[in-house]
Formats: C-alpha cells, sequence, structure tokens
C-alpha cells in the first residue's frame, strides 16, 4: 500500500477491514476520516478476487464520501465476479468519468449477449459472430475493451465447423478471474438438432476446459450463474420426454465443469425460463411464463435449493389484462431478501412486481409508453430503489424508480433497430449498457453488429450527447393488482447425453465504429 497509505479490505464475504481491523461497513466513511485527520493520505481498495463487483463499487462509494479531491484512491486490485443487486446510488455525481458509444463487428452478423466490468475499468464483451466470410460457420467471440471502449484483443472461440452454429446465448466471469460462455450448440444442417455447450476461458480468452450436453431436439440453453462455490448452474428449455410441451433442465457444475447435479422440472402443460439469480442461502430464485393450456400465458416465478429441489412456485395474473402473453424477464434477490421481477405482456406496457421471500405479493406498478416492452435488466440501488433497462419496439430505456415502483427519472436511447440485453455498474461510479444494432449496408440490406453504451449514474453522457442518446422519455407508472396462485411442477432427476466438442481459441478481427 506504500507509506502512509491507509488499506480498506473486502472479503469475500463483504466483511469490511481498515488497516487490518474490522469496521462496520456504515462507519467507514467517519472512520476514514478520523484516521486521516486532515493529512493527504492515499488510500487502497483490496478486494478479494470473489467478491461481487456491485460490493467492491458499495465500498469504493464510502471511500470516496471520506475522500477529499487530493486523495488518491486505487482500484479494485484483483478481479471481481459477477455484479451484486445492490450498487453505487443512481444519478448521484461522483466525479468526471469516461461515456461512449460505439458499435463492433464484421460486415455480417454480430450479436452482443453480455459484457462484464474488469478491475482494470476496462471490460470484456461477449456475443456471437460469423468469424469468416462462410456463412455457414457462426461462434462465440469475446472482445477486451480499454476504458474508452476502444479494442484491445479479441477471440473467436469454438469449433469452428461448417454448418455447425455456436450462438452465445450467456456469459459470466469466474472466480480466477477468468470468462464461462454457455452457448446454443446447433449440429450439422438439421436445425432443430441442440445441444448445450461450456466453454471455460482464462483471463486472456485461451480455451481451458469445455463440456457439451445434449437432452433433446430442442435445447434452448439461456442462462448461467457462476455460483458462490466456485461452479457454475446452468439452466434452459427443452422439450419434454414426448416431445409435447416445454420444460426446464437445470444442470449444476463443479468449479472444473463435472456435473454436480442435474434435473429437469415437468410442469402440467408447458412453462419457459428467462431469468435467475442467486440467493443469499445459496438457493436460486427462477421467473419465466407459465401455461395452463396453449392460449394463455402467466407471469411465473420459484425458489428452489441449492440442490435444485422446488421450495415453492407461483403463477401471477395481472387483473384486466389479456392473459394470452404475460411473461417475467427478469428478476432479482433484493436487499431485504425478498425479490423483484421485471415482466411484460402485449401492447405497451411492462411491469415491476415486489415479492417477499415466500412469493407473497408486496406491490405491482404498470408502466405505458411505447409498443413491445421487455424488460432486459433490473439493478437495485443502495436507496433501494431500482435502474430497469428496457426495451421497447422505437427506443430503448433506463427508468429509475423509488422502493415503490414511482418513476424518479427515465432516458430513452436510440431509436429504430436497437435493442439492449444487459446493465452493469462501473468502478468510476457509472454504467455500461450492451446491445446490437442493425445497421444499413453491403451484403444485405442491414447487417447486426454489437453496441456498447457507457453513461453516466443519471443516463447522460459528458459532452454532446450523441443523437438519440440520453433524452428524456415519457413514461407513465400506475398501481396494478396481481393474483398470485400455487402451480405444480414436479423437479425429476434427469440423465445427460453427453455430447462432444472441441473448440478453440484463435485471434478474430471485428471493427469498432463512434
Amino acid at each position: 500500500a506504500g507509506s502512509g497509505a491507509l488499506t480498506v479490505e473486502c472479503t469475500r464475504e463483504g466483511q469490511v477491514r481498515l488497516d487490518g481491523q474490522p469496521v462496520e461497513r456504515a462507519a467507514l466513511t467517519s472512520a476514514l476520516q478520523k484516521a486521516m485527520a486532515g493529512t493527504r493520505r492515499p488510500i487502497v481498495l483490496r478486494a478479494h478476487k470473489g467478491l461481487e463487483l456491485g460490493e467492491a463499487v458499495a465500498v469504493l462509494d464510502l471511500i470516496r464520501a471520506a475522500a477529499p479531491e487530493n486523495v488518491s484512491i486505487a482500484t479494485v486490485e484483483a478481479p471481481p465476479v459477477h455484479p451484486s443487486v445492490v450498487t453505487h446510488q443512481a444519478g448521484a455525481d461522483t466525479g468526471a468519468r469516461i461515456t461512449f458509444s460505439k458499435t463492433y463487428g464484421s460486415v455480417l452478423s454480430d450479436e452482443a449477449r453480455s459484457i462484464v466490468p474488469i478491475a482494470d475499468e476496462g471490460f470484456i464483451l461477449a456475443g456471437s459472430s460469423f468469424p469468416t466470410t462462410d456463412q455457414t460457420i457462426y461462434s462465440p467471440v469475446i472482445l477486451k475493451l480499454d476504458p474508452q471502449g476502444n479494442i484491445l484483443w479479441q477471440k473467436k472461440i469454438g469449433n469452428l465447423i461448417a454448418y455447425r452454429t455456436e450462438e452465445t446465448r450467456a456469459f459470466v466471469q469466474a472466480q480466477d478471474g477468468g470468462f464461462v460462455i454457455l452457448a446454443q450448440l446447433k449440429l450439422g444442417v438439421d436445425p432443430w438438432t441442440d445441444s448445450w455447450l461450456i466453454i471455460k476461458t482464462d483471463t486472456a480468452g485461451a480455451v481451458e476446459w469445455q463440456k457439451a450436453f445434449a437432452h433433446s431436439k430442442h435445447d434452448n440453453p439461456n442462462n448461467l450463474v457462476a455460483t458462490k462455490d466456485g461452479g457454475y448452474l446452468l439452466l434452459g428449455n427443452v422439450r419434454t420426454p414426448n416431445d409435447a410441451s416445454t420444460m426446464i433442465w437445470a444442470i449444476k457444475l463443479r468449479s472444473a465443469g463435472t456435473v454436480e447435479w442435474q434435473k429437469y422440472y415437468e410442469p402440467a402443460v408447458a412453462f419457459s425460463i428467462s431469468s435467475v439469480a442467486e440467493t443469499s442461502d445459496n438457493g436460486y430464485l427462477l421467473s419465466g411464463s407459465y401455461r395452463d393450456d396453449y392460449q394463455s400465458s402467466r407471469i411465473w416465478a420459484a425458489k428452489f435449493t441449492s440442490t435444485g429441489s422446488i421450495s415453492w412456485q407461483k403463477k401471477f395474473t395481472i387483473t384486466g389484462e389479456p392473459t394470452n402473453y404475460q411473461y417475467g424477464n427478469a428478476i432479482i434477490q433484493t436487499a431485504d431478501g425478498g425479490y423483484t421481477i421485471g415482466g411484460a405482456s402485449d401492447g405497451n406496457r411492462f411491469y415491476l412486481m415486489k415479492f417477499s421471500t415466500q412469493g407473497t405479493i408486496t406491490w405491482a406498478r404498470r408502466y405505458r409508453g411505447d409498443n413491445g416492452f421487455s424488460v432486459a435488466d433490473i439493478l437495485q440501488m443502495v436507496d433501494g430503489g431500482y435502474l430497469l433497462l428496457v426495451n421497447g419496439a422505437s427506443s430503448n430505456y433506463l427508468v429509475k424508480v423509488n422502493g415503490s415502483g414511482d418513476i424518479e427519472w427515465q432516458r430513452q436511447y436510440m431509436t429504430g433497430e436497437y435493442s439492449v440485453s444487459r446493465i452493469r455498474p462501473t468502478m468510476d461510479g457509472g454504467y455500461v449498457v450492451v446491445g446490437s444494432v442493425s445497421i444499413p449496408g453491403p451484403p444485405y440490406s442491414y447487417y447486426t453488429a454489437m453496441w456498447v453504451m457507457k453513461i453516466n449514474p443519471d443516463g447522460t453522457f459528458n459532452g454532446t450527447c450523441p443523437q438519440g442518446l440520453g433524452d428524456p422519455a415519457n413514461l407513465t407508472s400506475e398501481i396494478v393488482s396481481l393474483a398470485a396462485t400455487d402451480t405444480t411442477a414436479q423437479a425429476k432427476l434427469s440423465l445427460d447425453l453427453p455430447g462432444t466438442s472441441n473448440a478453440t481459441s484463435t485471434d478474430s478481427s471485428l471493427t469498432t465504429q463512434e
């Protein structure tokens, strides 16, 4: 830390120490001010590599509150993992920061899936790309970006075999600082012959291990969690054994990729999973849709234990809304131990719903203004409110609401063929958003590129605002009623059918544009 420096240490469990002595997090700011006693002393933040990014950012904000401008604050020295549901305050001004909006791609089709802020204040961007002009090959790609969004290195990762499509569906950072890709693998020319592919890389994108799993001809992986024990939970939708409906498949892996347990969850008719979050008791929260018949769809949520047993499961019906499409898009556990779901229905509406630890409804809000809404991601703020990343038919939105769902501020980004998928807190107090965009150009009338947007805490850009970015929006909100009903999905042991994979990591050649 250097002579005269103060060291703040965050353990993986979130405990805080100041120069080796335990200190309550709420008292950290005053303890630092007392230790500095008006002197100019550098402050170094050390974070365990397993600490969630949001936890590290929250402690960094406490340090900033204590330190005057002439005090040096170091960044986290070890790579954090996935972001916490509780982050720094949206809208707070914590000083000058970098903002940008850039696209990344070839001239074929490149789609972004996720982004991970890392300790050097840069980013790892993950998605899928045609790595060559051979349009029969589609594979995962990861890019290392600097804090300004410039490409430092990029890797195409996959088997790279003609007519073997490998599409990135989820992406996380591992506890050792490396990265894990969950991909949907389509074998051969049959578009319905699918399997799940998971690839572990080191910090430079080199493949360390890989596994393939096959359950049916309609395997659709869509969620990956880096669990607190160093392993991984894979979830997605597969067909029932009689190929008549859709069910959920879950696979829990150890840190080296070996199977710890796996189960499938079979409903009365059909259901699907869209989002999952690990809970404080090492269990899991799931959200998606549940069908009692093939004409209706309800928002669905469930709590699983650490071994995949169902603690409880419920479907929620939005009163007064058509039941042909009601869907839970995103779920998080909240600071009070409950959970919050972002959902959507047909038309110009999306929803935010707060529940207790046992699925009891606390409150629900409906938001109106655009068409084709879906909630892509949710972050909970330190003030108890939420930051919602929302896709609309004509624009994308960032909406800050309070702890009861009332809108505090809102911004819209890009009209036209843009979509967003994830928002993550960054070490400088801002946020990074990832998505995709359709751009006019050869070889067809449009091609798809990855899109990354780095923004201030209030959703704005520094200097001249890029066209269509960060303008005020005009969504409205209102209280709605929900009806909760228990569902009867059953957890059953499953036997995986191992697939084969020989993925490699090689340099790629995507370009970037402002």
